[in-house]
């Protein structure tokens, strides 16, 4: 799984952002597709980073339609993915992370349920803290990512 493929997973799963589909040619079904948050009243949402999204500039890709990713780098920039550390804390899972050796973070999601038999642990490790940390809390919310 690419950085980016990865970003688009955590942000429709965890964070909840969700697809958007814009037809540029119904008789062809050609148009592009991008993501955005909802829950961002000020979160400006542009579908291409330049130009108007008019039908000129749209990216011409036969008559499949493009898709546009416009998510955080969560899994490679490190305030990103401290945005999932928080969205997942206000789930009540709690967080750790550490260096377990050069080169590979170890990132720990747990949740607790009041019987420790029971409680709920996530738990992955990576090149990188950020990719860690996404790995952990896909696992976390039943999503299988590597």
């Amino acid at each position: 799984m690419t950085d980016r493929e990865m970003d688009a997973l955590v942000a429709e799963k965890i964070m909840g952002w969700v697809w958007l589909r814009h037809i540029v040619r119904p008789s062809s079904g050609q148009g592009y597709e991008w993501m955005r948050s909802l829950f961002i009243p000020d979160h400006k949402v542009e579908p291409f980073e330049e130009g108007t999204g008019e039908l000129g500039n749209v990216p011409s890709h036969g008559e499949e339609p493009v898709a546009i990713m416009n998510a955080p780098h969560y899994s490679t920039d490190l305030n990103a993915a401290w945005q999932v550390v928080e969205k997942m804390q206000t789930l009540s899972w709690t967080f750790t992370v550490s260096g377990l050796r050069a080169h590979i973070w170890k990132a720990e999601f747990m949740k607790r349920t009041g019987n420790v038999m029971q409680d709920l642990l996530s738990s992955d490790s990576a090149d990188t803290a950020p990719r860690a940390i996404c790995l952990a809390a896909l696992h976390a919310v039943g999503v299988e990512a590597k």
